[in-house]
């Protein structure tokens, strides 16, 4: 099983993949690449952790596919959609329907490790039982005060 360092790339150009890896080499996070959704599948188990940068055209299962797919399957990779077609209906309601990040090609160095950065910000996890801390015990007010004295009659 890969750690949630681990960032996968998926794309089917093998000249795309070896440029991301060199511009990822300084990060010295765990790179995977693989050249089609069906390969990544295959290599990966359904526990995968870490980023995966998902290019949308791709022979046979599209990117847009697999990433449904992982979704649909309670994943828990954060996805980078990588595409030149980043303004088409087909990108913006993969985007809508499974909250992933789009990286529009070409990009800059700067621009893919921003996008790592966003898109692998650790979460906060769910406090259990025993992180909860413990509320102070509540003390019980303290009577009000007396009602004042009656009216005196030459206040009448």
């Amino acid at each position: 099983m890969d750690d949630a360092s681990t960032i996968f790339i998926v794309d089917d150009d093998p000249a795309i993949c070896a440029a991301i890896r060199r511009l990822l080499a300084p990060l010295g996070r765990p790179v995977r690449a693989f050249s089609s959704a069906e390969q990544f599948l295959a290599a990966i188990g359904p526990g995968a952790r870490g980023c995966l940068l998902l290019d949308v055209c791709l022979p046979g299962m599209s990117g847009l596919e697999l990433r449904r797919q992982l979704a649909a399957d309670g994943s828990g990779l954060s996805v980078i959609l990588v595409t030149a077609h980043h303004d088409t209906p087909a990108v913006r309601s993969a985007v809508g329907e499974t909250a992933a990040m789009v990286l529009p090609k070409p990009f800059q160095r700067d621009q893919l490790l921003a996008a790592i950065s966003q898109a692998t910000v650790p979460t906060s996890p769910t406090p259990t039982s025993a992180q909860v801390p413990t509320p102070a015990p509540v003390s019980t007010p303290s009577p009000l005060p007396a009602a004042p004295p009656a009216a005196s009659s030459k206040w009448r």
